[in-house]
């Protein structure tokens, strides 16, 4: 799953249904509303998150759900990549195929220092959101496992 934060309602690409949802959303807002894949359907044989980075203007942040790029098997540093300066914040969610999303943060499959690296270097990365969707510890554990992890993946 990947997100965008903000979209130009007025683009072709996007189905009707969704231009109220998104009206709301112009260039230079930095309101964070997700729009997941699953949400939008497919159009011309490409990805909804495709359609709506190459048909909003290059102002328009858009959000990187990391662990759903994982899951859903896009590369996120190819992502950043291809979307120089719009990626101001990434969703720091961890996936493997064992545990799915139960796992912590960098113990997964994520590319960490690859994320990091594009993330800085062209995304444009302002913030960054650890996220983590349950795992075999208590919730406060499990923060402060996460958050230990993003330090060493860090320093």
């Amino acid at each position: 799953m990947l997100c965008v934060s903000a979209v130009n309602a007025r683009s072709s690409a996007i189905p009707p249904r969704h231009h109220e949802r998104l009206a709301a959303f112009g260039p230079g807002r930095r309101r964070d509303d997700d729009v997941h894949l699953p949400e939008l359907p497919a159009h011309f044989g490409q990805k909804p998150i495709e359609i709506l980075a190459a048909n909003t203007d290059k102002s328009i942040m858009l959000q990187l759900d990391v662990g759903t790029a994982l899951e859903t098997g896009n590369d996120p540093v190819a992502w950043i990549d291809r979307n120089p300066g719009r990626i101001r914040s990434l969703h720091l969610k961890e996936w493997s195929p064992e545990k799915g999303y139960k796992c912590l943060l960098g113990e997964g499959i994520g590319p960490w220092k690859k994320i990091f690296a594009a993330a800085e270097a062209k995304g444009g990365v302002e913030f960054y959101l650890i996220e983590q969707e349950g795992s075999e510890f208590p919730e406060l554990e499990t923060a402060a496992k996460c958050l230990e992890n993003y330090k060493k993946m860090r320093a």
